[in-house]
């Protein structure tokens, strides 16, 4: 299949692209870059740069069998360019034939959602579906990126560990191959409809650091704090316009995940996602020197 990738170097778009390829798929990809990263040219049929906001050129898929939607402007205010252009998007890609278009959303998309994320996610899966497209919900993806590598940096680093709310929350959790395995399985024959892609069994905060700090053989002192504490300190961080690695939106879509339950795709999908320890035993191995 020719595949496009918008949004082609974010943790998971990157992920797609090599394993996609490695499947012997052709693949056009789609970011605000200039030029695609080195490591990702020689995996690449195409690429073009291409932020939100701007016209996507139909011909650049006139061949693709499949376009999957990863882009998202996190800038503050880009609420209505990550909807109008996303839409915009899928108006002109479609114009030129492509047939199946996969929207990876969040798990934490929702109605009414506190975290600008979370609602903008649910008002574009509103939309895919009513296209009769297809919706894919990873969960927070144990990659070398994103917020997981931030904890598990937390975890190396510091002698002293902030854990939200004492860390009895659960993770909704999934590693990056199964989101890639997932993906070609949807591609290549599932019904269009709503895809969670997470780890059926769910681990608390707690459990994770726990992972982690055994993993790492570090002896951290957690100490509980309430989350509304860390939500303002970064509110007024970003309002001051400095940005760090976790954002306020991200923490207030941890939070209301805690509200939310949907069942695992990934059975269905006959994948089973590597124990959580022997992920961060691979993430640490990657991290080493």
């Amino acid at each position: 299949m020719r595949i496009g990738i918008l949004g082609l170097h974010g943790m998971i778009g990157t992920g797609l692209a090599a394993a996609l390829s490695a499947r012997g798929h052709q693949i056009v990809g789609t970011s605000r870059a200039r030029e695609a990263t080195p490591e990702l040219r020689p995996l690449l049929a195409d690429y073009h740069s291409l932020k939100l906001g701007e016209p996507a050129d139909p011909a650049w898929f006139r061949n693709c069998d499949a376009v999957l939607y990863l882009a998202h402007d996190f800038s503050h205010g880009a609420n209505e360019r990550n909807i109008s252009g996303t839409r915009d998007w899928y108006a002109s890609i479609a114009a030129a034939g492509v047939p199946r278009h996969l929207f990876y959303s969040s798990y934490s998309a929702k109605a009414g959602s506190r975290s600008a994320y979370g609602a903008v996610k649910f008002t574009l899966e509103s939309f895919f579906l009513s296209q009769q497209q297809w919706i894919l919900r990873p969960g927070l993806v144990t990659g070398k990126r994103g917020l997981f590598a931030f904890m598990a940096g937390m975890v190396r680093r510091l002698p002293i560990l902030p854990v939200p709310d004492g860390g009895r929350d659960p993770l909704v959790l999934v590693s990056l191959d199964s989101v890639c395995l997932a993906t070609e399985r949807i591609l290549r024959g599932q019904a269009p409809g709503e895809w969670n892609l997470h780890r059926p069994e769910m681990e608390s905060m707690r459990e994770v650091l726990q992972i982690m700090r055994r993993v790492w053989q570090r002896r951290n002192i957690l100490l509980p704090f309430p989350t509304w504490i860390p939500l303002g300190l970064l509110r007024l961080t970003e309002f001051l316009g400095i940005h760090l690695a976790v954002s306020a939106d991200s923490l207030a879509a941890l939070r209301e995940n805690r509200k939310i339950r949907r069942p695992s795709h990934l059975p269905l999908l006959k994948i089973v996602d590597p124990p959580l320890e022997e992920q961060i035993r691979r993430l640490a191995e990657e991290a080493s020197p």
